[in-house]
């Protein structure tokens, strides 16, 4: 996906999802809360081929939907912000954006005494 994006420029303070990212990475340090610089040397590869080095990690308030990412990596030579999914789907954030409380059924299943559970 970053590839095909190599010659995109999008604002700063635009997120994309990345099913093949390992890791949340941000480009802008002014988008990040909890900033720690790293204490071993870090840098990231991507699918291109090119490395970039990591300086920091922290966490970022994605405010309309009021979720707070974690364990995301500040790359301030890269160019966009990414959004592991694979890291999302097993966060906190992601089980606080999905309550599953019910299910409700509509149709036919309705019609056959499945309403909700």
């Amino acid at each position: 996906a970053i590839s095909l994006l190599s010659n995109v420029i999008l604002p700063t303070n635009v997120w994309i999802l990345d099913t093949g990212a390992t890791s949340h990475m941000c480009c802008n340090p002014g988008l990040m809360h909890d900033i720690k610089p790293l204490t071993d040397s870090l840098s990231v590869k991507f699918p291109d081929g090119n490395t970039a080095l990591v300086t920091h990690s922290g966490s970022v308030f994605l405010t309309p939907l009021s979720l707070v990412i974690t364990n995301v990596l500040l790359i301030p030579s890269f160019h966009f912000n990414l959004i592991s999914i694979g890291s999302f789907i097993f966060s906190d954030s992601f089980q606080d954006l999905f309550h599953f409380h019910s299910m409700s059924c509509a149709g036919p299943c309705a019609d056959e005494g499945v309403g909700s559970w």
